[in-house]
């Protein structure tokens, strides 16, 4: 394998949170097993794996209407803020300048 190929696996390694030679050790012995000679070989399988992965369809669970309102009750109530006294501000920054 040529630099290049060691260079992508090495970021390959990096952007799947991993700082081990062996995981880029790894991801290069795959790249041999599925015979990819080149970067843009690897760049060109890597959009088809993106494509499967994610072209599942994502679940939605339903949920009933009133489960909404039940989690509302538990919820802290927040403090109204206070009004700004403008006045007191400016008071305050004249005696720092």
């Amino acid at each position: 394998m040529g630099a290049p190929l060691v260079m992508e696996a090495l970021n390959t390694a990096l952007a799947y949170g991993s700082t081990s030679w062996k995981y880029a050790e790894t991801v290069l012995a795959d790249w041999e097993r599925k015979q990819y000679k080149t970067v843009d070989d690897i760049k060109k399988n890597r959009k088809k794996f993106f494509v499967m992965t994610t072209a599942a369809p994502i679940r939605k669970e339903c949920v009933p209407d009133w489960l909404e309102d039940y989690q509302k009750q538990w919820e802290t109530p927040q403090a109204p803020e206070p009004p700004i006294d403008v006045e007191a501000l400016k008071e305050r920054l004249k005696r720092y300048k």
